[in-house]
């Protein structure tokens, strides 16, 4: 009975043994397989994968400029690893670097950049480009505060601009629009140093309100300029009326 006992224990562990070295597949030369007996490329990975080093786990990818994926936080180094501070990849020679990261806290995406060249394994400064904030917001420049979609610090330039703004414009040039009458705009100006309707000390404007105030004050300017000209040539008609009585 013991004996039969030890036999099937036996029959039992060595087919466990086979099942499991059948998972692998470690050749002398060609692919190399964990978790599959037939791999397809050089190293075949059939489940979860980590390679680490004594400050951070992390893979690199490729030689020359390689790709690097970090997770002491979410991150991808293009041509940059982390290893105690950012450093240039194995493959820089005099080139640049950058990263892409997330932040689990609050969910946003930063693209970095050296800002400067450098060579594999040189540290430098990852400079914040641009966010794309987990609300959908995205500045540019790394400005202190990101309250608009698109906040930029610094310089935009562009060839056209298309500018949507709420509400309808108002039309001067309606009958029933009431232009206000010159001595009260000079009233105005004199009083709050700016026309009415513009804020002399605003510093944020928003550029479709601005662009329809604008509008505004120039159809304003010409009701004011032909309401001028009919004036000179009323006075006009009574100048040439009192010289032909003389």
């Amino acid at each position: 009975m013991i004996r039969k006992f030890i036999f099937s224990a036996a029959v039992l562990l060595a087919a466990a043994g086979t099942s499991y070295a059948q998972s692998n597949s470690f050749p002398s030369s060609g692919n190399v397989g964990i978790g599959t007996t037939s791999p397809s490329a050089k190293l075949q990975v059939i489940g979860q994968l980590k390679v680490e080093n004594a400050n951070n786990t992390h893979a690199q990818f490729g030689n020359y400029w390689p790709l690097y994926a970090i997770s002491n936080w979410p991150n991808v180094g293009f041509n940059a690893y982390f290893d105690g501070g950012w450093k240039y990849g194995a493959g820089s020679a005099g080139n640049y670097a950058g990263s892409l990261a997330l932040n689990p806290v609050t969910g946003d995406y930063t693209f970095y950049g050296s800002g400067t060249t450098g060579n594999a394994g040189s540290a430098f400064a990852n400079i914040p480009l641009f966010v794309i904030k987990q609300n959908g917001n995205v500045t540019i420049g790394n400005p202190a505060a990101a309250t608009y979609k698109l906040t930029v610090e610094g310089s935009i330039g562009a060839t056209a601009l298309n500018i949507k703004s709420a509400g309808a414009k108002q039309s001067v040039f309606n009958n029933d629009y009431k232009l206000p009458p010159l001595a009260d705009v000079e009233k105005h100006i004199l009083t709050n140093k700016s026309l009415p309707g513009i804020a002399s000390n605003q510093t944020d404007i928003e550029l479709g309100q601005a662009n329809k105030i604008l509008v505004q004050k120039v159809e304003e300017l010409t009701l004011y300029i032909i309401q001028q000209q009919s004036d000179i040539k009323a006075l006009q008609q009574k100048v040439s009326a009192l010289g032909r009585k003389k």
